[in-house]
């Protein structure tokens, strides 16, 4: 008989399908270089950290030198604009410049600080202690100036025997934006709590608040109606020494001022060849408002403003004004006026007022500027002061006279423009 295949037990065959089944099951050799990745991660950590070091280093290092190069570019431009300016008559001195502010400003404080100008340009004095120049290494083309710092001494000629004022504020800083071409874009200054002294009669001068902005528009070929340059003023409580002369009260509450120049006004000139072009090409203020609260005269205009052929203001405003009469006694008092002048005013302006809102007399009447003077309709309130530009007075002959207005039969001003 054949003898029948003998089978392996069932535990045997089992443990060999299982075996077969799952080869993954059984403890495997390591490698020799399985775990060599992990070790090369563990070895990257430190060089790692290493050099964001030495990037750190390497940026702090460049920016002390960024730092270092604006600096001396800086005190460079400072050197530029004081020569520029002796150029044209003002005469600036300092002591040494030394730099400070690292690392978020660069400061140069100038000690010993005076400017003198030229009779041409007024020839007044302005010395004082010190004097804080700082840039922004970020913003490289704004300096800020500050005068807070230090006492101001000021010294104006006037008559025989000149006037020295001595002013201090707890804050005066002015900001200056220029660009690439050294042209000034934008400026702005803000003084608060101005100290003025007098130092013959002992007069004291405050003023709480000032803000002045300016801005220049880069046009590239601007005519003679597209806007220029753009200012705004705002003066708030200016109190007047006893000794100021000013033909009303000694204390201006606020001025305001919004005004824009239309025609181009060249900037690599001086100030008379400028707007000597600029009214070449006829150049004018476009006045947007004027506000004027100083007790007891109350004014609102707007209007335009030119220069006549000795660059010398002229225009014309249309303005609201209340408290005239009150205004028109008190330079009476100061004798601006004379007594038939005042008394002549009183009538014709009170016969064209008309009584507001509120009851009180308002005046609607034009005010021309002309000929170093200021008329409220045909009266003539006041001489104006002689501007420090253009030719000397009767230099032009005949030709710088010039009518000022004529009055139509219906009582209304007709000026040349």
């Amino acid at each position: 008989m054949a003898r029948a295949p003998s089978r392996k037990p069932a535990a045997n065959t089992s443990e060999t399908s299982q075996d077969d089944a799952a080869p993954s099951a059984r403890p495997q050799k390591k490698k020799a270089g399985a775990s060599r990745p992990r070790k090369r991660r563990a070895r990257l950590r430190m060089p790692s950290a290493v050099g964001w070091l030495v990037l750190a280093a390497l940026l702090a290092l460049g920016y002390i030198g960024y730092w270092a190069f604006v600096g001396m570019t800086f005190r460079q431009a400072i050197a530029a604009t004081i020569a520029a300016q002796s150029a044209q008559g003002l005469t600036i001195t300092h002591g040494p410049a030394k730099l400070e502010g690292f690392p978020l400003r660069i400061k140069a404080i100038l000690s010993e600080v005076s400017a003198v100008a030229d009779p041409a340009r007024g020839g007044w004095t302005w010395r004082t202690d010190q004097v804080v120049l700082s840039v922004s290494p970020m913003q490289p083309r704004v300096t800020r100036i500050e005068l807070d710092s230090a006492p101001h001494r000021i010294t104006l000629p006037g008559g025989p025997v000149s006037r020295t004022l001595f002013a201090r504020a707890d804050e005066a800083a002015i900001d200056v934006a220029v660009r690439g071409s050294g042209v000034v874009q934008e400026l702005t200054a803000d003084v608060s709590n101005l100290r003025v002294e007098s130092a013959s009669a002992g007069g004291v001068s405050t003023l709480e608040r000032l803000a002045f902005d300016y801005a220049h528009s880069p046009l590239w070929d601007p005519g003679p109606r597209d806007v220029t340059e753009e200012v705004s003023l705002t003066l708030r409580n200016l109190s007047l020494a006893p000794d100021a002369g000013v033909p009303l009260g000694s204390v201006i509450e606020e001025v305001r001022v919004e005004a824009v120049a239309l025609g181009p006004i060249p900037h690599d000139r001086s100030l008379d060849q400028a707007l000597a072009a600029w009214r070449k090409q006829d150049g004018r203020v476009r006045l947007d408002q004027l506000s004027v609260v100083w007790p007891p005269l109350r004014l609102q205009a707007a209007g335009w403003l030119g220069l006549d052929v000795a660059l010398q203001p002229e225009g014309a405003l249309n303005a609201r004004i209340e408290g005239f009469t009150a205004a028109i006694d008190s330079l009476h008092d100061q004798r601006v006026l004379r007594g038939r002048d005042a008394t002549m005013a009183k009538v014709l302006l009170g016969g064209m007022a008309r009584p507001g809102p509120d009851g009180i007399p308002r005046l609607e009447v034009p005010l021309v500027v002309r000929a170093q003077a200021l008329w409220a309709g045909p009266v003539k309130v006041m001489a104006l002061p002689r501007m420090p530009w253009g030719p000397p007075p009767g230099s032009l002959g005949a030709e710088g006279v010039r009518p000022g207005f004529e009055i139509d039969r219906e009582g209304k001003i007709r000026t040349e423009q």
